[in-house]
């Protein structure tokens, strides 16, 4: 009986079904990998982009606003809040980069001190300045947008109501909003609805996916969303609030304080300086009323001996009453007299307290130590979050 040599049926579909599944194992391992690739390509292209619009944020006080027209540009002219990533603006020369979907908080007010348009540059930070005699306390502003403006639009925007209507993240939680997001397709549509981008991703309204939602069959996107105390911590607003809003703000008005206090001192040496010298005035016109009493006394001591002798005595009581009104004159001058010596004194002690005073300088050095706390609180104002803003160059020398 003759031999065949090969395969036989069972064989070939032994063979057939271990390189369908190496095929099957092939397959899912490439794509596995390309999704790995991708994964890392989105991770990393966002991770460009979010540096990049900090960066931008850092050296223009503000964020990008997003671009509409697809030209790589932002477009500020109006109130869009999302779009796309503006490349050119913010200088990410990185493939697709272009392609970013991009948002922005932008919740403007009609104040300054409520205004919340984060792609918007504005004097955010009202200064209250307390100065004038007597004091007054206002409002005032150094017409200067730089990052400690944004610090406070960031913070207004943290205290706001939260709301769909501005830009917002939407976790299973809830809605919440955010300073920026962006958001990067994957490779597929995965949620079947006619573009790469997914679910709220892809909505035309303020909304972005939470960048903690996982990849599945229905999303593939990447999303990044920084809140706003995120932002403010990358920024370094929480010292620079503090020390330009409250401490240095503080310092000022305590300073003008001071100042006041120093001018109503002054007033009050003034004012004794015065009254010593009544009181000095007022013992000499004592003595001279006592000496005016004393003489008159003597004329009635005089008058008195007379009618006494043309009488016979018969006026004698008018003579002795005479004589006690004299003496009693003449102790008046003496107590006058003595009255008149203190009340120099207290003079003398006046105006050398309001010579010391003013030899000490205390009001022009309390005028010249205000100016330049104020100053500083300008300059901390001034310098934002990340540039070192020199303090005023004001020297309290008084001569």
């Amino acid at each position: 009986m003759k031999k065949h040599s090969g395969y036989s049926l069972i064989e070939l579909s032994v063979a057939l079904v271990v390189l369908g599944i190496i095929i099957v194992l092939i397959w899912r391992f490439v794509g596995f990998n390309m999704q790995y690739a991708l994964s890392n390509s989105q991770r990393d292209l966002l991770r460009s982009a979010d540096a990049a619009v900090t960066g931008f944020a850092l050296s223009h006080s503000r964020l990008p606003c997003p671009d509409t027209d697809g030209d790589g540009s932002e477009d500020c002219g109006g109130s869009a809040a999302v779009g796309r990533l503006p490349v050119v603006s913010i200088g990410l020369a990185q493939a697709n980069a272009g392609l970013i979907r991009y948002g922005v908080y932008r919740n403007a007010s009609g104040t300054a001190v409520g205004d919340a348009d984060l792609a918007t540059a504005k004097d955010r930070i009202p200064m209250l300045a307390t100065t004038g005699t007597p004091l007054a306390g206002y409002d005032f502003y150094n017409a200067q947008s730089n990052g400690i403006d944004l610090c406070a639009g960031l913070r207004t925007a943290a205290r706001s109501a939260a709301s769909t209507s501005v830009l917002y993240a939407a976790t299973p939680e809830g809605n919440i909003n955010v300073a920026y997001a962006l958001a990067v397709a994957g490779r597929a549509d995965a949620d079947q609805a006619g573009g790469l981008l997914d679910d709220t991703n892809a909505v035309s309204g303020a909304g972005f996916e939470a960048p903690s939602r996982v990849t599945d069959g229905g999303y593939d996107d990447r999303v990044v969303a920084v809140g706003f105390d995120r932002l403010m911590r990358r920024l370094g607003c929480n010292g620079a609030l503090a020390a330009a809003v409250h401490a240095h703000a503080n310092a000022a008005t305590m300073a003008e304080i001071t100042r006041q206090a120093m001018l109503d001192y002054k007033i009050q040496l003034d004012l004794q300086e015065k009254l010593a010298e009544a009181n000095k005035w007022a013992a000499a016109a004592a003595i001279a009323i006592a000496a005016a009493g004393a003489a008159a006394g003597a004329a009635e001591v005089a008058e008195g001996l007379a009618e006494s002798l043309v009488t016979n005595g018969a006026e004698a009581e008018v003579e002795a009453l005479a004589v006690i009104a004299e003496a009693a004159a003449l102790v008046g001058v003496g107590l006058a007299a003595a009255e008149e010596v203190p009340a120099e004194n207290a003079y003398k002690d006046a105006q050398a307290n309001v010579a010391e005073f003013l030899n000490q300088a205390f009001v022009a050095r309390s005028q010249c130590l205000a100016t330049q706390i104020r100053a500083n609180a300008n300059a901390a104002d001034a310098a934002g979050t990340w540039t070192s803003g020199g303090a005023a160059s004001i020297l309290c020398v008084v001569e």
